[in-house]
């Protein structure tokens, strides 16, 4: 039963690198019905690929391959032109179709010199902070930011 599994296995194997080999064709060898008649002598010189792999890729993947090299070369360097191009095409986007404005209001906790003297010298204890924090969440703060 596992004699029967393993010729099994190795026949997908094989079948697979066949597959494989016709989808690589400067990978496959010619064999002796695809040689030239002319050439009856036993010179394995045809046995080679020819050119090497890159000369036998079709034109269209070169292309591809450029483009592909080039548009990732653009986007690492990021030149002037390609910024100017990439912030003007979104501020017209911003101007065809513009995120909804609501109303936002800001507002900013100074500490300033009376604010030390009434909590004291900086920096104040985190159960202070803690305290600041949770009366702008009761007021609707939406968020909070430190600098």
């Amino acid at each position: 039963m596992a004699d029967a599994d393993t010729l099994q296995r190795t026949e997908d194997v094989t079948g697979v690198w066949a597959r494989m080999q016709t989808l690589l064709p400067w990978q496959r060898k010619t064999t002796a019905s695809d040689k030239p008649a002319s050439n009856k002598g036993g010179d394995d010189e045809d046995d080679k690929p020819s050119g090497g792999w890159l000369k036998n890729l079709p034109l269209t993947t070169l292309i591809c391959v450029a483009i592909l090299i080039m548009g990732l070369g653009v986007r690492i360097f990021d030149p002037p032109m390609v910024e100017i191009l990439r912030v003007k095409t979104f501020d017209l986007y911003q101007r065809l179709s513009p995120r909804p404005t609501g109303e936002y209001r800001v507002g900013i906790i100074d500490i300033d010199e009376k604010s030390l003297a009434e909590v004291g010298q900086w920096p104040w204890p985190r159960t202070t902070i803690a305290k600041m924090l949770d009366q702008t969440h009761k007021l609707g703060a939406a968020v909070v930011g430190f600098d």
